[in-house]
């Protein structure tokens, strides 16, 4: 019976088995390459998530510092002042120079943000990226009301309310849903629920 076995017989099994062996590295292969691929995945959104919401808090914190009441008395005194500014105009003057300075020192936080709300755009989708952009309204708004201050006038605005409303925008002084604190808090609640699932996976 073993007689009957040639050596064609060996080499032809053989081959099958160098065939199912190879087939069966090659599978093995791609079943690694898509696990490492998943994790890979997976461990870079833990990743851009955590740095997504850490940013979020870092531009939050930003503009308390930014718009906060309280401050060093002489954080104007650095502005070059022109002959004959009237009381009310050096007093909006002074606050736009210190709004300046302020947002200046968190240049690279709004910078930073604003390059990772793409990348939060294209990972996490839409929803989470309004969410981007609503901070980054917010901030801009602070940043529109101290250039409007800086124009102010030597007789001042003459809509007083107006120019309250640009005071309060810079300062933290709002009181309403509108506000730009209220406004912030909620776009970070949304960014949490959007984003901690992801830091569980």
């Amino acid at each position: 019976m073993l007689a009957s076995v040639t050596a064609d017989s060996v080499s032809a099994a053989s081959s099958v088995i160098v065939a199912l062996a190879a087939a069966f590295a090659a599978w093995q292969g791609i079943r690694n390459l898509s696990a490492w691929r998943e994790q890979t995945v997976g461990t870079r959104k833990i990743d851009l998530a955590e740095n997504a919401l850490i940013q979020f808090y870092e531009i939050e914190h930003a503009l308390k510092v930014i718009r906060s009441p309280m401050g060093n008395a002489n954080e104007s005194a650095d502005r070059a002042q022109d002959v004959g500014e009237r009381p009310t105009q050096k007093h909006a003057l002074d606050i736009a120079h210190v709004s300046f300075k302020r947002m200046a020192a968190y240049h690279e936080t709004i910078s930073s943000f604003r390059v990772s709300s793409l990348k939060v755009r294209a990972i996490f989708g839409d929803e989470l990226y309004s969410q981007c952009l609503e901070v980054q309204k917010c901030w801009n708004e602070v940043s529109v009301a101290a250039h409007m201050l800086s124009m102010t006038p030597p007789e001042g605005y003459r809509d007083v309310e107006w120019k309250r409303s640009l005071e309060e925008k810079i300062w933290q002084l709002e009181d309403k849903d509108t506000s730009i604190q209220v406004r912030v808090a909620k776009a970070i609640e949304s960014a949490e629920r959007l984003l901690r699932p992801h830091l569980r996976s």
